[in-house]
């Protein structure tokens, strides 16, 4: 009988383990994900920032810009924009997620 009963105890604290494991596992990728999630919306919102100075520049009549240069400055916006959250640049995307990661532990 005690040894059965050693068995089941063995058994269950397995399973328990794995459990708290797989747990880890999913707060740690859940964790990654809201900082990919937060980084994204800082360079959404530094591309943003960006676009809306360009478009405060007044049009020179002497050059006017192609539409090949409105899709560049574009492009070049969105890039500079990931280089920014990438390097914490504002520190925007930082302060998402540390604002939101109180919510995955509920």
């Amino acid at each position: 009988m005690n040894g059965i009963h050693s068995s089941l105890s063995a058994n269950f604290l397995l399973k328990q383990n794995q459990n708290l494991d797989q747990l880890r596992e999913q707060k740690v990728k859940q964790e990654k994900e809201l900082q990919e999630v937060s980084s994204q919306f800082e360079s959404l919102f530094v591309n943003q920032l960006l676009a809306t100075m360009r478009d405060s520049i007044p049009e020179s009549d002497l050059l006017p810009d192609s539409h090949g240069e409105k899709v560049f400055h574009s492009m070049l916006d969105r890039e500079y924009a990931k280089i920014v959250s990438k390097s914490n640049g504002l520190g925007l995307g930082k302060m998402v997620y540390e604002e939101l990661k109180p919510q995955l532990e509920k």
